[in-house]
């Protein structure tokens, strides 16, 4: 695509970073992140979800944090599917606590529904549950 001349979009990028994510293929899905910025294209919330998303399910949630900081301090809203990946995340990782106070935080803002809670706070106390 560049060869020809053609730069890709936030879209495309979206959908290469998404594409490698699932692959595990997340250093070069960082890479093109980095890429993109670079190029002057301001990523989308898709972008950063995804890439956040590929990151905690490689149990590399530190660095999803790390992503999701930069994201606020570049003044991107997260949505509910962001907060609902790095709770996850942060459960995978066996910080069931954590990740069910973040989640109450969460909720108590009115960030996540009332039916996103409830359905996230089982799955962490469930997950939890057995392990013991």
């Amino acid at each position: 695509m560049t060869k020809n001349g053609c730069s890709p979009d936030s879209y495309t990028n979206s959908s290469l970073i998404r594409g490698l994510c699932l692959e595990g293929m997340l250093d070069e899905a960082m890479e093109i992140f980095i890429v993109m910025e670079e190029n002057g294209h301001r990523p989308i919330l898709d972008n950063y979800n995804a890439l956040i998303l590929g990151l905690c399910k490689s149990q590399r949630t530190n660095i999803s944090l790390e992503v999701f900081a930069t994201m606020i301090e570049k003044e991107y809203m997260p949505n509910e599917a962001t907060y609902t990946i790095l709770v996850e995340g942060i459960a995978h990782e066996g910080e069931f606590e954590l990740a069910a106070d973040i989640l109450k935080e969460l909720y108590m803002r009115q960030v996540v529904s009332r039916n996103n809670y409830a359905y996230r706070l089982s799955n962490i106390q469930s997950t939890s549950l057995s392990l013991i």
